[in-house]
């Protein structure tokens, strides 16, 4: 008895796909030991004081998350740990990170706000006033994963 090996290219042309072909590919995870992508949601790393724990929030519960610039902050926006005022009745409540000290190659001093705004992360969760604040190290490379991530997981019709 002869027996024919089909790859994956003759199944499709005969009209039937490969169980990997059939799955949805998983979303790439992002990690920058401040903030966490996982399936389930976003994991903001120390962002209760003074315990440092982390806070997850579900997918579903987010309403919206801004990214960089379209943050659209300024200089009483940011702490370094804590509440701050947002807009609109929002509040921040930023997890625990030196954004506003420059520390690096030895120099200190407070950062400007283009490199303040431009690594930091808000979520604003459904029915709530607390908007999450936290850092983010590559904000080019996480916005996008994390927005692929909301359009999967929201509902289409609100």
């Amino acid at each position: 008895m002869s027996y024919i090996e089909l790859s994956n290219e003759s199944l499709s042309s005969l009209g039937g796909a490969a169980n990997e072909d059939e799955r949805e590919p998983e979303p790439e995870p992002y990690n920058d030991n401040s903030i966490e992508v996982t399936n389930d949601g976003l994991i903001i790393h120390r962002y209760y004081f003074p315990s440092f724990k982390s806070k997850q929030l579900r997918w579903e519960d987010i309403e919206w998350v801004k990214v960089g610039d379209e943050t659209n902050m300024h200089w009483f926006h940011v702490r370094a740990s804590g509440l701050s005022y947002y807009r609109n009745g929002l509040w921040i409540w930023w997890n625990a990170k030196t954004r506003l000290v420059n520390k690096e190659r030895g120099t200190w001093g407070l950062r400007k706000m283009d490199d303040i705004r431009s690594t930091s992360m808000l979520v604003k969760l459904r029915g709530s006033r607390l908007v999450a604040g936290a850092y983010v190290k590559y904000p080019t490379v996480a916005a996008p994963i994390i927005s692929e991530a909301l359009d999967r997981n929201h509902l289409h019709n609100e």
